[in-house]
């Protein structure tokens, strides 16, 4: 699995810088509104220095003045093309880095529930597009005295991959900065208005052809795209297309149908508001738990999320007989393409086994789920998210992707989810900004209409950070289901201990 949004590496090299937004990345700004804001963070906890000197936002703006010439990402800004005649544009420029270096104090006692309010604070709202779409919120007031840095990304700019190469510009894997960074990348020429008028206008002419090329990737496979299926008429078009390709000789599987996803309380519209809760387990549990059972570190963490799942919603006699259905990310990057702007994801739903009340059976079904829904995956081409949004014509793209919003929050359509969940590989070794240790690093990313609820871990260092966001009045519990989490990984690795 990967993530849809937080991330970050060792390893740092040059960005590809302005350039026309796909309309994959698009839709994350078309779709966007106040009760689903489309941004991601990650709540990193710094430990003073080794002089003993707290992180502050001083340090933290100074240090990104002197990296961010090697770091294009934080330069872009959107620039809309005139009339709506093709998709925004992410173009360079200069950055008043007094506009995104931001501070506050949490409120006291300073624990990680205060921390987890300010976190709800800075997920609000949706931010100012004239400006690069980043910000970092430093943050003191913690009650171990430590400083905590809210890390905030758009997803139109960056999908995890490149949010992790932005990351590899920032933090350091030692505490007295890095040698040899890449060298600074000068900033392009912009597009000027005309310009993207110009070039707006020919793909809107050209874009019937864009269209019938990408229909013959994605209409065969509409009913395997999560938001896609819902529309009335889009699975009885990829079967019919399917049937078509078959007649004509050509390979095309019938792949496993998707179950529908049974109605729970997290799959309402939602609100502005947002409820977070984070903890950790040690990764050596959950790699120790892989080796016990034979499974993947994946098959762990979706079986203990399923497990937390389960213990929440029988708690409050809502559990449903089904399974639930969780959209989980897939990463679509080459190894050395990590640094390419914007999105370069996939994804699959994956049946989550809440519905068995043993453990150890939850595990072995976790890994068989997920492993039927790779195979399944494996039959969609790699572009099929972007040939999908590409059959949209730009100029109707915006009201067609909050279309879809709206409908699938209204209880009109069958559910094709219930969640969002994502594991993200970050780095085994401590990282430092500025020499100050990032500690702790607590993911939180997007929720949607219909599926009001989204798990993300990640590991680092010895950590596996679990984040838990959801809509306010739906998932008021987020720390009672936090807490079902690492119950769940506790008691699978108490059945490992031997008998006394």
């Amino acid at each position: 699995m990967a993530a849809t949004g937080q991330g970050f590496s060792t390893s740092a090299r040059s960005f590809e810088i302005t350039r026309r937004l796909s309309a994959f990345d698009a839709q994350f700004l078309a779709a966007e509104s106040e009760t689903m804001p489309c941004h991601y963070m990650g709540i990193a906890t710094f430990a003073p220095d080794a002089d003993g000197n707290p992180l502050t936002a001083e340090r933290v703006k100074a240090h990104l003045a002197s990296r961010i010439d090697m770091v294009p990402p934080l330069r872009l800004r959107i620039r809309q093309v005139p009339l709506g005649l093709d998709h925004p544009w992410a173009v360079d420029g200069p950055v008043d880095l007094d506009q995104h270096i931001l501070t506050r104090t949490i409120a006291a006692p300073g624990g990680p529930r205060e921390l987890a309010a300010a976190a709800e604070d800075i997920m609000r709202g949706t931010m100012d597009r004239s400006r690069p779409l980043w910000e970092f919120h430093v943050m003191d007031g913690l009650a171990d005295g430590r400083v905590a840095v809210g890390m905030k990304f758009h997803h139109a700019c960056a999908d995890a991959l490149g949010a992790s190469a932005t990351m590899a510009f920032i933090l350091d894997p030692v505490p007295t900065g890095r040698r040899g960074l890449p060298a600074p990348v000068p900033s392009e020429d912009v597009p000027d208005v005309r310009r993207l008028a110009w070039r707006g206008a020919v793909r809107t002419m050209s874009h019937p052809v864009r269209a019938a090329r990408a229909a013959t990737n994605a209409v065969p496979h509409l009913d395997q795209v999560p938001m896609m299926r819902t529309l009335p008429g889009a699975r009885i078009a990829a079967r019919g297309s399917r049937a078509l390709q078959r007649r004509l000789g050509r390979d095309a599987a019938e792949p496993d149908g998707f179950p529908q996803a049974p109605r729970t309380r997290f799959n309402g519209p939602l609100t502005p508001d947002r409820r977070i809760a984070f903890g950790h387990v040690d990764v050596s549990v959950v790699r120790d738990l892989k080796t016990a059972h034979g499974v993947s570190f994946n098959d762990v963490v979706v079986a203990a999320v399923a497990g937390g799942l389960r213990r929440r919603l029988e708690a409050g006699e809502e559990l449903p007989e089904e399974p639930l259905l969780a959209f989980v990310p897939a990463n679509l990057r080459a190894g050395d393409d990590s640094n390419r702007g914007g999105n370069a994801i996939s994804s699959f739903v994956v049946p989550i086994p809440t519905d068995l009340p043993d453990p150890r059976q939850r595990v072995q079904e976790a890994s068989v789920a997920m492993r039927r829904a790779k195979q399944r995956h494996a039959l969609t081409p790699p572009t099929l998210m972007e040939d999908a949004n590409d059959l949209v014509p730009p100029m109707v793209f915006g009201p067609f992707a909050g279309g879809i919003m709206k409908l699938l929050g209204s209880g009109r359509v069958k559910l094709p989810l219930n969640l969002l969940l994502s594991n993200v590989p970050g780095p085994p070794v401590r990282m430092y900004l500025d020499g100050a240790p990032m500690e702790t690093f607590r993911p939180m990313s997007l929720v949607f209409p219909g599926a009001a609820l989204n798990v993300t871990v990640i590991s680092y260092d010895t950590r596996l950070e679990i984040g838990v966001i959801g809509d306010r009045s739906l998932v008021p519990d987020a720390w009672e289901l936090l807490e079902d989490i690492e119950a769940e990984f506790a008691d699978l690795a108490a059945a490992l201990q031997p008998a006394a």
